[in-house]
């Protein structure tokens, strides 16, 4: 008498197929397709024989590129060899280049150490390629460390402090605020590293926002401005004028003006 049939396990299918289908790229459900049958005995085929199939990886880079291509998930999946699901959990976290959700803690099956070195190889921080990724800052520094690269305080990537100081020889030199200046130099580097590079060496960047801002023939001529005078958002900058040399202040609005007062010494405006 023949053992009774296990649900979900069709006694006619042949394991070497499923597994040689399975093996060579195919989903569950499309080596379930192929051979006539439900993903579920075929999941319990795989399993029956020891392969694991919660952990297969595929290339994050490569999803977010083909979903830049392909505006339906199926073919992405298709593409790639993998679930519809499994695509829209990978896509899910980032939209419109910013983290929507958090993803839950442990390691992500869609990270690969290849991904996270060449981001940190560019001069990403551990924050700024798990925000890319969509994974915990804690998975990338785990990844760094086991190809011997430190992270945090003492083993902060050279390339980012590089970039800060790239960024804070400009902003004293030309003046402007610091959102604006990282949005003109593109540079990998976070605000938050040059903040901290700017005040472990003594520069009050914030104070260069309207450094050199000209109108006319005045120009800010010094790294500072009295807030709040005489309403909220209004600013009393030192100007100086290129003509003569003449110094005084005027108020921000006053200056942003295009016909802005002019000179009392040379008259100019």
């Amino acid at each position: 008498m023949s053992e009774p049939r296990k649900r979900g396990y069709p006694s006619t299918i042949n394991d070497e197929q499923v597994i040689e289908l399975y093996n060579s790229g195919n989903t569950q459900q499309q080596v379930a397709d192929v051979i006539g049958c439900s993903q579920a005995a075929v999941s319990s085929i795989l399993k029956r024989n020891a392969i694991n199939t919660s952990t297969r990886t595929i290339n994050y880079l490569e999803v977010k590129k083909l979903a830049e291509i392909m505006t339906n998930q199926s073919l992405v999946a298709e593409a790639v060899g993998c679930t519809q699901s499994h695509i829209s959990r990978v896509l899910n976290p980032i939209k419109n280049g910013r983290v929507i959700r958090e993803r839950k803690p442990g390691r992500p099956v869609v990270i690969k150490s290849e991904d996270v070195l060449k981001l940190h190889h560019e001069g990403l921080l551990t924050v700024e390629i798990s925000r890319e990724l969509g994974c915990s800052q804690g998975w990338v520094s785990t990844l760094l460390n086991r190809a011997g690269i430190k992270t945090g305080k003492r083993g902060r990537n050279p390339q980012a402090i590089r970039n800060a100081e790239r960024v804070i020889d400009f902003i004293t030199t030309n003046g402007g605020s610091l959102r604006e200046v990282l949005e003109h130099l593109k540079l990998n580097v976070c605000a938050e590293t040059v903040r901290r590079l700017a005040k472990k060496r003594g520069i009050p960047i914030h104070n260069y926002r309207y450094f050199r801002m000209t109108s006319g023939v005045w120009v800010v001529h010094k790294a500072e401005f009295k807030g709040h005078f005489p309403k909220p958002g209004d600013y009393l900058l030192p100007i100086k004028c290129t003509h003569c040399g003449f110094e005084t202040e005027l108020l921000k609005r006053e200056l942003e003006k295009q016909n802005p007062v002019s000179c009392p010494e040379c008259g100019r405006s």
